[in-house]
């Protein structure tokens, strides 16, 4: 005769239940709760500058195409990220940068590895940090900007983790710990530099890091965040994973010389799972001196 057996849940099934869960809703809390509130929808306004910052998920499409999908003949400044190719197994440099200028003949093209600045300003001074890996670049370009000088940081923070990482589980840990160090120090170069630049500044580019995450702590406390201006009728995330999960790791961040007039986003799904973020800033005069030919940049 058979007995009736009843089905235990022990104290390892309970833990490992807790366990998942706090796993899962932990970072689900975080994202939620640290999106920051959005703004009223209306139409972006004009301003003083209108700069674009745009990953372009590899650099998989014409120039020609590249440009015009982010309308950058009404944008004076263009920030582009991750501009590789795949050359075999490996992603390294296009080399076609000369491509791009022939394209951009009204514009002033500079690079460093993955990032690409169009500014239709002259570029006055430069500085470019790159540790050698294909992605994680940093260009600063300091534009004269009708007799008045921008500095302009294109960056694209290294990402914390990708699914290549997973492809050879015995070095996940060290690549992961490599990663996060070179974010480190990506970050403390940048933020260096940010904080000995007494000219009017705007960081934009692909963080990697959501508002849940550390990666753009110092610049909310320091400069002031182009998402909290006007909004147009589109969405402020810029990131999506399969269209179901989204979150906002472009930023475009100014100093108080500077004032956000609008944000907004450009869907390109057909180019890159980035949206591009476009902002429209406006001098403060009151704190912006003029710019001249003799004056330092730093």
């Amino acid at each position: 005769m058979m007995q009736n057996q009843t089905s235990h849940i022990g104290p390892r099934q309970v833990a490992v239940a807790l366990l998942l869960a706090v796993t899962f809703s932990v970072p689900m809390y975080l994202y939620v709760k640290k999106m920051p509130v959005k703004a009223p929808a209306r139409p972006i306004p004009h301003a003083n500058l209108r700069i674009t910052t745009f990953n372009t998920e590899y650099w998989h499409t014409s120039e020609r195409e590249l440009v015009d999908a982010v309308h950058y003949q009404d944008m004076d400044v263009v920030l582009f990220q991750e501009h590789l190719a795949k050359h075999g197994a490996q992603w390294g440099p296009t080399n076609r940068i000369a491509e791009l200028k022939a394209v951009l003949k009204d514009r002033v093209v500079d690079s460093e590895g993955e990032v690409v600045t169009v500014s239709k300003w002259p570029i006055v001074y430069r500085r470019a940090y790159s540790d050698g890996h294909p992605d994680g670049q940093v260009l600063r370009t300091d534009l004269n900007v009708d007799g008045r000088v921008v500095s302009v940081y294109n960056m694209h923070l290294p990402v914390h983790m990708h699914m290549e990482l997973l492809s050879n589980p015995l070095t996940f840990y060290r690549d992961l710990k490599a990663n996060a160090e070179r974010r480190e120090r990506t970050l403390k170069i940048v933020i260096d530099d940010i904080s000995s630049n007494r000219n009017p500044i705007v960081v934009g580019g692909d963080f990697n890091s959501s508002y849940a995450m550390n990666g753009a702590d110092w610049f909310r406390t320091h400069l002031s965040d182009a998402y909290a201006a006007a909004h147009c009728e589109r969405p402020g995330d810029t990131f999506t994973m399969n269209k179901i999960m989204s979150w906002r790791i472009d930023y475009i961040y100014v100093s108080k010389q500077l004032t956000p007039a609008g944000y907004c986003t450009e869907t390109r799904d057909d180019i890159s799972d980035h949206r591009a973020v476009l902002a429209s800033i406006n001098f403060n005069p009151s704190l912006f001196a003029p710019f001249t030919l003799s004056q330092k940049t730093k």
